[in-house]
Parts: C-alpha cells; sequence; structure tokens
C-alpha cells in the first residue's frame, strides 16, 4: 500500500493535481441541499470514476497517468466523503442513492453518455445509474463486483471484515488517506470510519463516520 499511495509523489503528483485544479477553487455539484466534489482530467471520451464505501476519489488519482492520455476522467466524492459535504447518515439503499448523485453530476456537467468505472461499491452504483437511466449512462465497468445479487452470508462477512479493519493500523491508515484531501484532520471527538475511539496519538485524520439518511430523487 505504500508503495501506491507513494507513487505520484513529487514533481509527477504537483503536475497532475495543478492539471485537476487542485486548490481552494475547485468545481462541486449541487445536490439536496448540499455539494458534491468532483475534477477532471485528460481529453477524451468521458470516463466517470465511482469509489466504494468508506473510501473517497483519491482511490483512483495513482492510476490518472494511465488513463488520462486516453480519457477525460472525472473523480467524484459522493457524499460524506472526500472533499463532498458531511452528511448525518447513509440510507439503507446506499447504492441507489449514490447512483443518484452520479446521474446528477452527469446531468450539472453535461456529460453525453460518459463509461462508469465503479469499484466495489462504487460499482453497485454505476451498475444501479445504468438501470435507473440507461439513456444517460454509455457503458460500465463494475470492479470488485458481487454479481447479480448478494451471497446469504454477505452482511456477516462485511461486518467481520469492518471489525478487522479497525484493528488494522495499515486500514486505519488507508482509510485515513482517502478522507483527508485537504491535510485537516477531521477528528472532532465523533466516532471516526476506521475506530470506534480516537487514536492515543490522535494521528487518525478520517473523515467523521456520517450516513447520509435524506431521500433525494
Amino acid at each position: 500500500m505504500a508503495a501506491w499511495i507513494s507513487c505520484l509523489r513529487g514533481k509527477q503528483r504537483d503536475d497532475m493535481i495543478a492539471q485537476m485544479g487542485g486548490g481552494s477553487d475547485v468545481p462541486k455539484v449541487p445536490y439536496c441541499g448540499r455539494s458534491m466534489f468532483y475534477q477532471e482530467a485528460g481529453e477524451g471520451p468521458v470516463l466517470i470514476f465511482l469509489h466504494g464505501n468508506t473510501a473517497s476519489s483519491r482511490l483512483f488519482e495513482p492510476l490518472l497517468p494511465l488513463y488520462t492520455p486516453h480519457f477525460r476522467c472525472v473523480l467524484l466524492d459522493f457524499l460524506g466523503n472526500g472533499r463532498s459535504d458531511r452528511v448525518e447518515s447513509f440510507p439503507a439503499d446506499l447504492w441507489q442513492e449514490e447512483a443518484r448523485q452520479a446521474l446528477a453530476l452527469i446531468r450539472a456537467a453535461g456529460y453525453e453518455r460518459p463509461c462508469l468505472l465503479g469499484t466495489s461499491g462504487g460499482a453497485w452504483a454505476a451498475m444501479n445509474a445504468a438501470l435507473l437511466a440507461p439513456g444517460a449512462v454509455g457503458a460500465v465497468v463494475a470492479d470488485s463486483f458481487d454479481g447479480r445479487s448478494l451471497h446469504p452470508g454477505f452482511a456477516r462477512d462485511l461486518t467481520a471484515e469492518r471489525d478487522r479493519a479497525k484493528r488494522d493500523e495499515a486500514a486505519r491508515e488507508f482509510y485515513a488517506w482517502c478522507q483527508d484531501r485537504t491535510g485537516r484532520r477531521w477528528w472532532t471527538g465523533t466516532r471516526m470510519p476506521c475506530c470506534d475511539a480516537p487514536p492515543p496519538d490522535g494521528r487518525c485524520s478520517a473523515a467523521r463516520w456520517s450516513r447520509c439518511g435524506r431521500q433525494c430523487s
């Protein structure tokens, strides 16, 4: 994971951030009274990257040098993650809600039938977006996708995996890296996505564990 994170350090990373318009003046999409952050890089057919749960669009930044020569890459932070607005709770139909957020970006930015590339929970969001609005989506790439339906033990296995991640330092730092894009510490004493209590050294900079319960059309 360290090599994964470090592969865009130095001038290469600075150039990529500059190309993507990094800084205080960043594009936002309004959605249900909140704002979603997104950024673009490259030229060509539009390719929208959708991250999984507890992550953010930063997950895809190390891959951009492979895609920007061929695609107009768009990185979206779902609400509650990355640079998008925080929320109070997530709904039970989270992957449907994130599909609606992706479609809101497509409409607001005027993209014509872009390809959606989603990983893990983002793959479910991408598939749902295509089902909700087939005319708005050109193609879907579903990475780490569970298939047409979840297996009977999915909830049990996911809960166990999350419990292990809370105790894994590398996993904690990965979530912190995904969620802290600006150098600010989001820790305010409320529950974190990677732990039930603040770490003793105060190093955790992950965003607050927030779930969105608002239903939006």
